[in-house]
Parts: C-alpha cells; sequence; structure tokens
C-alpha cells in the first residue's frame, strides 16, 4: 500500500515541528538550551504571527487554483456557445487574474517563510541536532516542489 502526501501537507507538518521547537527555545532563552548562542532574527511574538500567516497563505492558495478551473471551464462554455451561434469572439483581462494571483501568493509565502528558515538554521547552527536539519531541508524541498508543480498545473 502506498502513501501519497501532497507537498503542501508536508511542508506544513514539518514547520509544525520546527516552529513548535523554535518557540520553545526562544521561551527558554537560547542562551539556555543552545551550544553557540547566535542572537535570532525574530522575537516569540513575531515568530508565532508569521506562522499563522504563512499556514493562512497555504490554506488559501488553493483558491487560486479553482479560479483558474473556474476561468478555464467558462472558456470552454463559451467555446461550446459561439459553435452554434455566430458571435464575435471576446476577450477579458479576468483571464490573466489566477497568474498574477500565484505570483502573488509567491512572493508571500518567501515573505513569510525565509525569516523562519534563517532562524531554523540559526537554531540547527549552535545546537547540531540531526533532525532539526532534516526537518530544515525537507521544509525547503517541500515548498521547492511545491512552487515548481504549482505553475505547471496552471499550464
Amino acid at each position: 500500500m502506498v502513501i501519497k502526501i501532497d507537498p503542501y501537507y508536508l511542508q506544513s507538518l514539518l514547520s509544525i515541528g520546527g516552529i513548535s521547537v523554535m518557540y520553545k527555545v526562544q521561551l527558554l532563552g537560547p542562551q539556555n538550551v543552545l551550544h553557540k548562542y547566535e542572537p535570532f532574527l525574530l522575537n516569540p511574538p513575531i515568530c508565532m504571527l508569521l506562522y499563522l500567516l504563512s499556514a493562512a497563505i497555504v490554506a488559501a492558495s488553493s483558491c487560486v487554483l479553482y479560479m483558474y478551473g473556474y476561468q478555464k471551464f467558462m472558456a470552454f462554455v463559451e467555446a461550446e456557445r459561439e459553435k452554434h451561434a455566430v458571435l464575435m469572439p471576446r476577450t477579458t483581462l479576468w483571464a490573466y487574474f489566477p497568474h498574477c494571483s500565484a505570483m502573488c501568493v509567491l512572493i508571500a509565502l518567501a515573505v513569510c517563510n525565509g525569516p523562519l528558515l534563517y532562524d531554523f538554521t540559526l537554531i540547527y547552527k549552535a545546537s547540531g541536532w540531526s533532525l532539526y536539519c532534516n526537518t530544515i531541508i525537507k521544509h525547503m524541498i517541500c515548498a521547492c516542489r511545491a512552487l515548481w508543480t504549482a505553475p505547471s498545473s496552471l499550464v
């Protein structure tokens, strides 16, 4: 039996593990927990705000794909209608909206996850926990896979 996990779900699971470790290290004090202390980029409230914002963006990003599918369906319905009647073809600027909104989602995720990944790497450098390094690498691979597979599904 093969279980297929969507990259978005895997990224969400890995980011929950990474954010919980980072939040606990920040609350206990990095100088008390880590071997080599470097100051973090984010403080705990901003860290949680960015995590919740990125989780909301990932949850809402499926609307972009549904919007693209709806637009393609309406183009198909319009083409079928034009087969049976003589009409002038209409073009609309709404055809470009899903692509522009997908780019906005991509930029928003990069802005939210960039500082979090930087702090994740600071924790790994200071602690040397191999499991945490695995979380960082898998998080980045899932993010890249999700970013590269999403545009190919929009073509």
